[in-house]
C-alpha cells in the first residue's frame, strides 16, 4: 500500500507512529526522498510526557540504527 501511496505523487506522508509498529527508518528505506515523512512524535508523550519525552521520541537517529 505504501507504494501505491507514493505513486499518488503525495508531498508528504502523516501521522507516523511508532507506537503502533511503524518504523520510520523502515518507512524512509523504502520511499527515499519522494515523500515528506511527518509524525515519529510518541501520541502518548504528547499527552502526558514532559518536554524532554517528546523530543526524545522524535527523534530519528534512534531508529536509523
Amino acid at each position: 500500500m505504501l507504494n501505491q501511496l507514493v505513486e499518488c505523487i503525495l508531498h508528504a506522508l502523516h501521522s507516523l507512529d511508532s507506537m503502533t509498529g511503524v518504523e520510520i527508518s523502515e518507512v524512509k528505506r523504502l520511499v527515499g526522498d519522494k515523500v515528506c515523512l511527518c509524525g515519529n512524535v510518541s501520541y502518548a508523550a504528547l499527552q502526558t510526557g514532559t518536554d524532554e519525552d517528546v523530543t526524545t521520541s522524535a527523534e530519528i537517529l534512534p531508529y536509523l540504527r
